[in-house]
């Protein structure tokens, strides 16, 4: 797939994966408004429940002021009619007005046994009874007047409104609506801007700057305005903890679509450097394989020749050359295999006892040859101690090996690597460190990655095929081990690889 294929199909998946998240968010927003505008009504019908309540609690309060009058118990030459629904009827002397009461009047002795009745009563008409209060059981005249002529409006508000009526109002109608939240409210009076109580005190300022207000005792158009200031402390959590399912779904869709999208991001950028990775790793087999075999391909014909034939040691440098060259077409032939059955998980280590020391020579040995091209020299700095491991022979010599030769092949010339060793109370520490061309650290988190090789800037003469360094990290790792590098560029690479010692 081409650069600008994947630049376009990028370009539409985010564009997409912006619409998306945009619709889903104003979604969102719009289901929260929704509820806020519920919630507002739902307050709203709450107070105006409340108010009206109010009011009717201070009309009945205000009614009280007119108790009924008591009159004195009729004399017993009184005519005694039917009980009237209507209470007394009587005439006053000198006029003809008709008074009418009601009242209950208790006696001991009156006819069918009742011992009480409501009656009609009509005096004799030569007798004037007079209305008169009993001033054990009322209040004074003074009493009654006063609340006559003082209305309830007049009174302080905390006396019309009490702040606990207010409070038991405002939490039943609140539950009432569903409004499960703290609440904190004040009375406000405009004239003073002041504030005359609270509920609680603790959002004085709120309910100055952020309440909403609601006039009390509407219908009271004579006495002084007083406002109910309402705030919601925890109006949002109390909106959220509504739609914390809607929420929670909306979150989820669009992390997963922004997962989704990065996925599917990275993996055609992935690929697209995988098959980067694979055309080079095909060119630089290819010419892996191609030198070797010319060389091979040019010393068998020269060993035709009859010169050479007759000059046995320009015949035997030859058969030397054709040697090394097949060991190397072998090694990189059985990179390749080990690379795809290590792929296939298919990889079997056959396990035994080795000595570490004896793998290293094995190894110095097999490269000499490489190393006195690059007129180098290997220092070999060994642990006194017993250096023996339980390990496969073949893999845990061919992940050395690779070491060691990528060391020889990154190092221009005047080759200088140190191979030491260091017994620990739980394994074996190697160290092969060398003086080559170094790592950058942009490169050091990636060398052990499949395909992956550093880019050696002018230096062109040396090739692989990306697969060495990933083999050497799976095989180590197989035997319950751990391989790091240091490195500076120019100053060259330490490679530390750490091996379980057998248990004596």
């Amino acid at each position: 797939m081409s650069k600008t294929r994947i630049r376009v199909i990028v370009f539409t998946m985010a564009v997409v994966l912006v619409a998306l998240v945009g619709f889903q968010v104003l979604w969102v927003k719009s289901a929260i408004k929704v509820r806020e505008s519920n919630f507002n009504d739902n307050v709203n019908n709450a107070i105006i429940n409340v108010i009206f309540k109010l009011e009717r609690i201070d009309l009945a309060r205000n009614s009280d002021a007119f108790n009924p009058v008591k009159f004195p118990k009729p004399q017993l030459d009184s005519i005694l009619r039917n009980k009237g629904e209507n209470g007394v009827e009587y005439k006053v002397a000198g006029n003809d007005s008709t008074l009418q009461y009601e009242f209950s009047y208790e006696y001991s002795n009156i006819e069918d046994g009742q011992d009480s009745a409501d009656f009609e009563v009509i005096p004799p008409e030569n007798i004037s009874y007079e209305p008169f209060i009993d001033f054990d059981d009322m209040f004074s005249f003074g009493d009654i007047t006063q609340k006559l002529f003082k209305p309830r409006a007049v009174l302080p508000i905390s006396e019309r409104a009490e702040k606990s009526l207010v409070d038991s109002l405002l939490n039943d109608e609140f539950k009432q609506f569903g409004i499960n939240t703290k609440y904190e409210f004040g009375v406000f009076s405009p004239i003073s801007q002041e504030i005359v109580y609270e509920k609680t005190g603790k959002y004085h300022d709120e309910l100055l700057g952020k309440s909403v207000a609601y006039k009390l005792f509407p219908s009271d158009v004579f006495s002084e305005p007083y406002f109910l200031l309402l705030f919601f402390p925890d109006e949002t959590k109390f909106i959220m903890k509504q739609l914390w399912i809607m929420l929670t779904v909306s979150m989820f869709l669009i992390l997963t679509i922004m997962f989704v999208f990065s996925y599917t991001i990275m993996t055609i950028i992935k690929q697209r450097k995988l098959s980067d990775m694979k055309n080079d790793f095909v060119n630089n087999m290819t010419h892996e394989f191609k030198t070797p075999i010319s060389t091979i391909a040019l010393a068998c014909e020269a060993l035709n020749d009859d010169d050479i034939k007759n000059t046995p040691e320009l015949a035997n440098n030859y058969i030397d050359i054709i040697s090394v060259e097949n060991q190397r077409l072998g090694i990189m032939a059985e990179k390749i295999l080990q690379t795809a059955i290590l792929d296939k998980g298919e990889l079997k280590f056959k396990k035994e006892i080795l000595d570490v020391h004896e793998i290293l020579d094995d190894i110095v040995e097999r490269l000499k040859l490489a190393i006195k091209s690059k007129n180098g020299s290997v220092e070999r700095v060994y642990d006194e101690n017993v250096s023996l491991i339980i390990a496969d022979k073949f893999h845990i010599s061919n992940a050395l090996f690779n070491i060691v030769d990528n060391a020889i092949k990154y190092t221009p010339d005047d080759l200088k690597i140190t191979i030491s060793t260091k017994i620990l109370n739980n394994g074996i520490q190697i160290s092969i460190q060398d003086n080559g061309i170094g790592i950058s650290k942009a490169n050091l988190s990636k060398i052990f990655d499949k395909l992956y090789r550093v880019p050696t800037g002018n230096i062109h003469n040396v090739r692989g095929f990306g697969l060495g360094l990933n083999y050497v990290k799976t095989v180590i790792f197989m035997h319950k081990g751990t391989v790091n590098v240091e490195s500076e560029m120019r100053k060259g690479s330490n490679f530390i690889v750490f091996l379980p010692k057998i248990e004596m």
